[in-house]
C-alpha cells in the first residue's frame, strides 16, 4: 500500500488542495511522466489482484485519478489514458465501482470569455460526468495550459472512446446503476432529436454524440431485461407539440428515426450522384473547381452522418431484441418495423453494407427470439424470409458486413482506441464491445435461419424412391435404430455441407459485387478519359477486359457451387424419405414393445397378488400350528398339575386314615385313664393342640390343602382367598405386584426436624436407625408367616392367628388429610374426589404408580425446604443471632414416648398390605430391603438436617411449614400428591378388608364383572364422602 500512495505523491495530488491539482500547468515533460505512473496504475489493476485493487482505493489514487479525468484541465489524451486506468480498475474491483458511482466531480470548462479563464461547473455525480463526456467529448483544448496545442487537437474522439470503455466497465453486474441511468435525459435526448434536412445540410450536424448515445445504451441494455423491460416504457417525445394520445415508446420512436434515416440517406446519395455526375463536365477554371470539390465533399460526409445515425440506432436495436421475446413481441405490434429491416436486406446495390448486414442480424435475431405471444408468427416470419427475402440474401448481408474493413480492424480492445485516436478517412464505427458481441452471435442467426428452413423443406418434401440399401424385412429395432443414426449424421453432415457452401456462395456474390463495383469504377473512370483524350484509355481497357474475364470465372465457380448444392440437397431429400420408412418402422415395433410390456406389466401384478395370497395363507397356517403347539403345552401342564393333585389327594386320605386311627387311639387312651381315674382337662387339650399343629405343619410341608382336623372337613381359613375362586369364569387376578412396587415413603418425614428437637441428634440417628432394623425384622417375620399361612389377608386375619390386634383404619388417615386442607371446604371436596378416583382401581399394581410420583412429591418437598433452610440460615438465629441444636436432649418420658411413637409410625409397616397382592410373597424381602435403607437415610437427612438448619427456635412439625409463607406454599403444593396417596393407600385398604370379610370364600372376590366393579365402586364412593363429612 506504501508504494500505490507514492504514486498518489507522484501526481501531485492533495485532496486539500484542488484547485491547484486541477488547474496546474502541463509541460510535455510532465505529461510524459503522468503517463507512466497511470500505465504502472492499470499494470496494478490488470493483474486482477483484490489487494492491490483495495490498496488503490485506500490510498485515494481512485479519487485522483477521477478528478484527473474528470475536473482537472489535463491534456485530452492523458485524460484517455486516465480513464483506460479506470477501466482496468473497474473491471476487477467492485468496491472501486460503488465508490465512483458515489463521487461527485466539478468539471472545468476552459474559454476565453470568463474572467478567469475557466468555469467550474456544479457539482454533480461522476457518472453523468462520464455519459457526457462520452456523448459529446471535451472542448476549449486550444485554451489549455500545455506546451504544444496543436499536437492536443483531434483526440477529443480518443476520450470519447476511452470514456465509453470505462462506462462499460463500471455497469458491468451493476443492474441498480444500469435501471437509473436509463432515465437520464442525456441519453434520450441524443436518441430522440434529429436534425432536421435543412440543418443536416448547413453542416451543422453532429452524428457522433447519437452515435456514442446509442452504444451507451446497449451497454445498459445487454445482459438485463428488467433494463430493456424499463426501457420500453420510456415515451418517445420528439417535439413538445405531440400530444398525450401520441405519444409512442421509445423502441417505436427508433424505428420511426430509422424511416427519416432511410429517406436522407437516400436524398444524399441523389445528391452525391449529381455531384459526381457533374463532376465529369467541371470547367477547367481552379476557382470553380475548388468550389465544386467542396461541395462534393460535404455531400459525401452528410451522406456518411445519415449512414452513422443509421448504424447507431441498428446496434442499439440488434442489442435490444437478443434474448428479449417480450421486445420481438413489442416491435411486431407494428407491421412497418419489420418493413425498415427488410428494404435494406433485399437491395443488391446501392446500400451500405454495414446498414444492410445490421439489418439482416436485427431481422435475424428477432426471428430466432419470436418465442412469446406475437401479432406476427414465427411460421408467418418464416414465410417472409423465404419469399421476400431469401436466406441467401441475410448470409451474404451477414458475410459482406463481417468481411468490412471498419468491422474488421477492431480486433482487440486497443485497437477501438487506437482507431480513435488516429482516425482515418473512413472514420471510427464499432467499439469492442459490440464487435465480440456480434462475432459471439451471428452464427446463432445464421444456424436458426438456416434449420428452419431445411426443417421447412422437409415437412413439404414430397415422397423419394428407396434409399440405395434396401433394408430386410427381418430387420428388429436395434438394427433400424443403427440405421437411422446413419441416416441422421449423414443428413447432419450435408447440412453442415449446405451450410458451408451456402456461406461460401455468399462470399463468392459479394466477391462478384466487388468485382462488379471496380468494373463500374474503371467503366465510369474509363469513360471520363475517353471523354477528355487521356492516354490511359488503352490501359484501363484492359483492365476492363481482365475484370469481365475475372467476372466469367467467378461466375462459372458460382455455377458449379450451385449445382453441387442441388445434388446436396437432392441427396438430402433421398435420405429424409429413407430415415421416414425408418422412422414409422420405428413407431411400428415401439408399439409392440409397449403392448408386450403392458401384459408383463398386468402378468407381474397378477403374481404379486398370488404371492400375497400365498405369504397370508402362510402366515395363518404358521399361527394355527403356533396356537396348536401352545394349547398342546398348556394340556400337558394341566396333565401334570391332575396328576399331582391326585397324589396330593392320595396323601391327604392317608393323612385322614391316620388322623382317624389315632383318634380312635386317643379315645381309646382316655377311656382307660378314666377308668384309672386320671385327670385329662388340660394336658389333654394341651396334647390335642400340639397333635394338631403337627398334622397341619405335616400338610403344609406336603403341599396338601389346609384342613381342619377338628371336624375332619377342608377348611377355608387356611386357603388363600384370592386362590380359593380361581376357576371363577370372571376371576381377576390381584396377585400383579412386583418387589420393586411394593414400596413406599411415608409422611411422617415431615415430624422428623421436629422429633430432633425433642430428643436432640444423637438419640435421633440412633433411634430411627435401631427402630429402621426393628421393622426390617418384623417385616421379614411378617413375610414368612404370611408365606406358611396363605389364608391371611392382612393384620385383622393375623389377629385370628396370633391374638394381635390390626392397626388400618381409613376412615383416620382421611380424616387427617381432611384437616390439612386450609382454605376452604371446596378444596377437601376435590382431595376427597381425587382419593375416590384412585381408589377405583382394586389392585396395588395401579396404585404403586400413583406411589412413584407420590415418592417424588415428598422427597420433592423435602428437598425444597432444605434448601430453603439452608439459602436462608443466617435469618434462623435466636435473640443473639446464633442457632442451637442439641446433639442429646432430656425431654422427659412423655417426649421420649412420643418421639419413638412418630418413628414407629413412618416405618409403619406394609406387610401385609402389599404381601398379598404380590406374585411371589418372598420377594417383599427385596422391597423391605430397599425402603428400609432408602427411607432411613432419607429420614435421618431431612430430620436432622432441617433441625441443624433451623435450631430449637424455629422447628416446627410438619417441616414444611418451616421456611418462609411462599416456600411453604409450594412444598405443600409439591407435596400434595403425596399427602393424597398417603390416604388413598390406608382408605383402599380399609376397603379391601372390608370386602374381603363380605365375599371370602366367594366367587364375587375375585369377580371382575360389571356387578363387582358397581359395588366396589359405589362401596369407595360412599367411604370418601363419610371422610369428607367428617
Amino acid at each position: 500500500m506504501g508504494f500505490v500512495k507514492n504514486l498518489t505523491h507522484t501526481l501531485l495530488y492533495s485532496p486539500d488542495n484542488l484547485d491547484s491539482f486541477s488547474l496546474q500547468y502541463w509541460s510535455e515533460q510532465k505529461v510524459v511522466n503522468a503517463a507512466i505512473v497511470i500505465d504502472i496504475v492499470r499494470i496494478i489493476a490488470g493483474l486482477g489482484n483484490r489487494q492491490g485493487n483495495l490498496s488503490i482505493l485506500q490510498s485515494g489514487l481512485t479519487q485522483c485519478l477521477i478528478d484527473l479525468s474528470l475536473s482537472s484541465n489535463a491534456p485530452v489524451t492523458l485524460k484517455a489514458q486516465t480513464l483506460t486506468a479506470l477501466t482496468a480498475i473497474f473491471s476487477t474491483s467492485p468496491q472501486n465501482q460503488q465508490f465512483f458511482t458515489q463521487s461527485q466531480t466539478q468539471p472545468i470548462l476552459n474559454s476565453d470569455a470568463y474572467a478567469a479563464g475557466y468555469l467550474r461547473l456544479p457539482p454533480r455525480l461522476a457518472t453523468i460526468s462520464l455519459i457526457d463526456i462520452a456523448l459529446n467529448g471535451e472542448s476549449g483544448d486550444e485554451n489549455r495550459m500545455v506546451d504544444d496545442v496543436d499536437s492536443l487537437k483531434g483526440h477529443n474522439l480518443m476520450f470519447q472512446v476511452a470514456a465509453l470503455s470505462a462506462f462499460e466497465s463500471l455497469i458491468t453486474s451493476n443492474d441498480s446503476l444500469k435501471l437509473e441511468i436509463i432515465a437520464r435525459s442525456l441519453l434520450l435526448e441524443a436518441l430522440s432529436n434529429l436534425p432536421t434536412p435543412e440543418v443536416s445540410l448547413d453542416g451543422a450536424f453532429d452524428s457522433q454524440k447519437v452515435f456514442f448515445a446509442s452504444l451507451v445504451l446497449s451497454h445498459v441494455l445487454r445482459y438485463s431485461e428488467d433494463a430493456r423491460a424499463m426501457a420500453r416504457n420510456i415515451p418517445f417525445n420528439p417535439s413538445e407539440d405531440t400530444d398525450e394520445d401520441e405519444t409512442v415508446s421509445l423502441l417505436h420512436g427508433i424505428f420511426g428515426n430509422l424511416i427519416t434515416c432511410s429517406r436522407e440517406r437516400a436524398a444524399a446519395d441523389a445528391r452525391l450522384r449529381e455531384k459526381e455526375f457533374s463532376s465529369i463536365n467541371r470547367t477547367e477554371e481552379p476557382e470553380k473547381q475548388g468550389n465544386q470539390e467542396n461541395e462534393e465533399e460535404e455531400v459525401k460526409q452528410i451522406d456518411i452522418d445519415w449512414t452513422r445515425l443509421t448504424v447507431s440506432y441498428l446496434i442499439l436495436l440488434s442489442v435490444w431484441v437478443w434474448d428479449s421475446p417480450a421486445t420481438v413481441s413489442d416491435i411486431l405490434k407494428e407491421s412497418s418495423n419489420l418493413q425498415v429491416l427488410i428494404q435494406p436486406i433485399k437491395q443488391n446495390s446501392g446500400v451500405d453494407a454495414l446498414i444492410q448486414g445490421l439489418c439482416a442480424f436485427t431481422f435475424g435475431a428477432i426471428y430466432k427470439f419470436n418465442t412469446g405471444p406475437s401479432e406476427v408468427s414465427k411460421k408467418d416470419l418464416h414465410s417472409i424470409i423465404e419469399k421476400q427475402i431469401g436466406v441467401d440474401n441475410i448470409i451474404q448481408s451477414l458475410a459482406r458486413f463481417r468481411s468490412d474493413k471498419r468491422f474488421c480492424k477492431i480486433a482487440s480492445p486497443d485497437d477501438a482506441l487506437a482507431y480513435a485516436e488516429t482516425p482515418q478517412e473512413d472514420g471510427w464505427w464499432f467499439d469492442w464491445n459490440y464487435v465480440e458481441f456480434f462475432k459471439g452471435s451471428f452464427m446463432a442467426v445464421q444456424r436458426s435461419v438456416i434449420s428452419e428452413e431445411i426443417e421447412e423443406t422437409t415437412k413439404v418434401a414430397p415422397p423419394l424412391p428407396q434409399a440405395s440399401s434396401p433394408l430386410p424385412e427381418s430387420t428388429d429395432n436395434t438394427d433400424h435404430e443403427k440405421v437411422v443414426q446413419e441416416k441422421d449424421s449423414q443428413i447432419e453432415t450435408h447440412k453442415q455441407r449446405i451450410e458451408e457452401l451456402k456461406v461460401k456462395n455468399a462470399n463468392m456474390e459479394m466477391e462478384m459485387e466487388r468485382v462488379n463495383n471496380e468494373l463500374g469504377e474503371a467503366k465510369s473512370k474509363l469513360q471520363a478519359l475517353w471523354e477528355q483524350g487521356s492516354p490511359e484509355v488503352a490501359g484501363l481497357r484492359g483492365d476492363l477486359a481482365e475484370g469481365v474475364k475475372r467476372e466469367e470465372t467467378l461466375r462459372a465457380e458460382l455455377d458449379k457451387l450451385n449445382n453441387e448444392l442441388e445434388t446436396l440437397k437432392q441427396k438430402e431429400g433421398e435420405h429424409k424419405s429413407a430415415s421416414g420408412e425408418l422412422t414409422t418402422k420405428i413407431e411400428i415395433l415401439e408399439n409392440e414393445v409397449k403392448s408386450n410390456k403392458e401384459e408383463v406389466l398386468r402378468l407381474k401384478e397378477q403374481n404379486d397378488g398370488l404371492k400375497s395370497t400365498n405369504e397370508r395363507d402362510t402366515n395363518e397356517i404358521q399361527s394355527t400350528k403356533n396356537t396348536n403347539e401352545t394349547l398342546q403345552k398348556e394340556n400337558e401342564h394341566l396333565k401334570t398339575q391332575l396328576e399331582k393333585h391326585i397324589e396330593s389327594e392320595k396323601e391327604h386320605e392317608d393323612l385322614l386314615i391316620l388322623l382317624e386311627d389315632m383318634s380312635t387311639k386317643r379315645s381309646n387312651d382316655k377311656n382307660r385313664m378314666k377308668q384309672a381315674g386320671l385327670e385329662l382337662g388340660l394336658k389333654t387339650t394341651m396334647s390335642d393342640n400340639l397333635e394338631k399343629n403337627s398334622l397341619e405343619t405335616d400338610l403344609e410341608k406336603r403341599g396338601a390343602d389346609k384342613t381342619d382336623v377338628n371336624a375332619g372337613d377342608v377348611s377355608a381359613v387356611e386357603i388363600d382367598a384370592f386362590e380359593q375362586n380361581k376357576e371363577s369364569s370372571d376371576y381377576q387376578e390381584f396377585r400383579t405386584l412386583g418387589w420393586w412396587q411394593a414400596e413406599t415413603l411415608a409422611l411422617g418425614v415431615l415430624s422428623f426436624p421436629k422429633l430432633a428437637s425433642e430428643i436432640g441428634v444423637g438419640p435421633t440417628i440412633i433411634a430411627t436407625i435401631g427402630l429402621a432394623f426393628l421393622a426390617w425384622v418384623t417385616g421379614y417375620i411378617l413375610v414368612d408367616f404370611k408365606v406358611n399361612h396363605p389364608s391371611v389377608m392382612s393384620f385383622a386375619d393375623a389377629g385370628q392367628v396370633i391374638a394381635a390386634s390390626h392397626v388400618n383404619s381409613g376412615g383416620t388417615a382421611l380424616s387427617e388429610m381432611s384437616s390439612n386442607a386450609r382454605c376452604s371446604v371446596l378444596l377437601g371436596f376435590c382431595m376427597a374426589l381425587l382419593g375416590f378416583v384412585f381408589t377405583i382401581p382394586r389392585k396395588y399394581e395401579h396404585t404403586a404408580y400413583a406411589s412413584f410420583a407420590s415418592c417424588v412429591s415428598i422427597f420433592t418437598a423435602c428437598l425444597i425446604t432444605i434448601i430453603a433452610c439452608g439459602v436462608t440460615r443466617d435469618s434462623w438465629g435466636d435473640s443473639n443471632g446464633e442457632v442451637t441444636w442439641k446433639a442429646f436432649n432430656n425431654p422427659g418420658l412423655a417426649g421420649v414416648i412420643n418421639s419413638f411413637t412418630e418413628i414407629v409410625f413412618a416405618y409403619g409397616g406394609h406387610a401385609f398390605i402389599f404381601n398379598k397382592e404380590m406374585k411371589n410373597p418372598n420377594d417383599f424381602k427385596k422391597s423391605l430391603a430397599v425402603v428400609q435403607i432408602i427411607s432411613t437415610a432419607f429420614y435421618i437427612t431431612i430430620g436432622v438436617g432441617v433441625y441443624i438448619l433451623v435450631g430449637d427456635a424455629n422447628v416446627v412439625s410438619p417441616a414444611l411449614s418451616i421456611p418462609s409463607h411462599k416456600i411453604e406454599t409450594i412444598a405443600y403444593a409439591i407435596a400434595m400428591i403425596s399427602i393424597i396417596v398417603a390416604g388413598v393407600i390406608p382408605a383402599l385398604n380399609g376397603l379391601k378388608q372390608l370386602w374381603l370379610e363380605l365375599f371370602r370364600g366367594k366367587p364375587m372376590l375375585t369377580s371382575n364383572s360389571w356387578k363387582a366393579n358397581a359395588l366396589w365402586i359405589f362401596m369407595a364412593f360412599i367411604t370418601w364422602m363419610l371422610a369428607f363429612c367428617q
